[in-house]
């Protein structure tokens, strides 16, 4: 069986809401210290429960509808792993470097199954790409993300697809992310 590498819907968020988050995370949020940001991520952390705004609470429950309409994962409630929304921000010359989304040492009996992001961007920036590596047709999916993951996307990726963001080169790019686990894969 394939696994569909990713689903993506544009317009999630309106530029309104793209700034009410960038203000939320702003004013409030848990900032991760830089040695937990792990696999070479240069960026800027904040975390916040998506109880705790229903901008967020809409971020996890489009993910939990999206897989259960076109992906079909095996997904544990999230109340029972984790509530906590990451809020990222790169400046010029952060970045994430190559990664695939691996489980916490704290949960050695599942495994990550999906990544959810959204670009939340409120200004323009230039460079922090978000590309994938999905082999030969790694660069066609590359330019599909470079023209329509804009501010106010909302992409749920496959975690088994390697991915990166590329290095800010002007302006402030900011997302969120979550990641959904299910039992270990098979």
């Amino acid at each position: 069986m394939s696994l569909p590498i990713f689903q993506m819907v544009k317009s999630f968020y309106t530029p309104e809401e793209c700034k009410e988050l960038v203000g939320l995370f702003g004013s409030q949020g848990t900032k991760v210290p830089e040695h937990h940001t792990g696999m070479g991520k240069n960026v800027n952390v904040k975390m916040l429960g998506y109880d705790e705004h229903p901008l967020l609470q809409k971020f996890i429950d489009a993910t939990v509808s999206t897989n259960k309409l076109a992906l079909g994962f095996n997904l544990f409630d999230t109340k029972d792993i984790s509530k906590l929304v990451n809020f990222n921000e790169y400046n010029v010359g952060q970045e994430y470097p190559w990664h695939l989304d691996k489980t916490p040492q704290e949960h050695p009996n599942c495994d990550i199954k999906l990544t959810a992001l959204a670009n939340i961007s409120t200004t323009p920036y230039m460079g922090g790409d978000f590309e994938v590596f999905i082999g030969a047709d790694s660069q066609k999916a590359n330019a599909f993300f470079k023209q329509h993951y804009t501010a106010g996307t909302f992409v749920i990726l496959n975690s088994q697809v390697v991915h990166r963001v590329t290095p800010v080169t002007t302006g402030v790019r900011h997302s969120l992310s979550y990641w959904f686990m299910g039992e270990r894969w098979r």
